[in-house]
């Protein structure tokens, strides 16, 4: 099939080739343009680009219909969100609960544990990545539970009888208490 770009098109598409500072659209363009020359073969220039053919054929096309802004990347939607407001209100309920409140013997939440707080009471699957992500919207913050010794009675004596001195004076100290009571 012979296909060619017409001056004013191949013109341009190399203007914009040249000036865009998009990467994929410049690939596109290079290809187009590569494709315009016929010195390589599809299947070549597919090989060099890493795309198949039909892509070439494709990205092809589309100059000629839309102009060469059609090589640009074009906004894409993503996949809708599982988060619905409903059941982001019944995460923020269940995360104001503590787990003991459902059964689960713990002191705090934890990513698994509300995965499985959530299959349990709601029916709801969602990833780690999911619900973490999630959780990062709205501004919730995981605190790791700190373990706190019961203070040690002697601290105030063994604070005062060795006070303003430095450390080898103490270690010399304790050395010589040491063997006084030996």
């Amino acid at each position: 099939m012979d296909w060619t770009l017409s001056d004013q098109q191949r013109s341009q598409l190399r203007t914009r080739f040249q000036e865009t500072t998009d990467a994929s659209e410049c690939r596109r363009c290079e290809a187009v343009l590569m494709l315009d020359e016929g010195r390589c073969t599809v299947n070549q220039i597919a090989h060099h680009f890493g795309v198949s053919r039909q892509t070439l054929y494709n990205w092809r096309e589309r100059v000629p219909a839309n102009g060469e802004a059609s090589l640009a990347d074009q906004t894409r939607t993503g996949r809708p969100t599982v988060w619905t407001a409903k059941r982001v209100k019944e995460l923020r309920k269940l995360l104001s609960e503590t787990p003991r409140q459902h059964g689960f013997q713990a002191r705090g939440s934890t990513v698994s544990l509300l995965l499985e707080r959530l299959d349990q009471l709601l029916h709801w699957r969602v990833s780690e990545d999911c619900l973490r992500t999630q959780l990062h919207e709205l501004d919730y913050v995981w605190k790791r539970y700190r373990y706190v010794l019961k203070p040690d009675p002697e601290r105030e004596k063994k604070k005062d009888e060795f006070a303003g001195e430095s450390s080898l004076c103490l270690e010399i100290r304790r050395f010589c208490s040491k063997t006084k009571q030996t």
